[in-house]
């Protein structure tokens, strides 16, 4: 469900005032897509776990104002290490 809802705001926010925050959504759905992949009774990988909350952290932060270009949130992806 959450890569769904990733790729439909993707979608959504090409073009418009918040196109920035699209990076940080990809990288959102990049980990969890690696979260999905694991097999049934194994643990998620712990790095990619705490992945979740600072993506989540800047995705928000992108709406609210925080972050407003798309150099800014290349930038935090690549600290994040997605």
């Amino acid at each position: 469900m959450l890569i769904d809802l990733n790729m439909q705001v993707v979608s959504q926010l090409e073009g418009s005032k918040y196109s920035h925050v699209q990076e940080l959504c990809a990288a959102l759905i990049t980990v969890s897509k690696r979260l999905s992949e694991i097999p049934p009774g194994s643990a998620p990988d712990p790095q990619q776990v705490k992945l979740l909350k600072p993506l989540s952290q800047a995705i928000q932060a992108g709406f609210a104002g925080g972050i407003n270009s798309a150099d800014a949130a290349r930038m935090i992806v690549k600290q994040i290490g997605v």
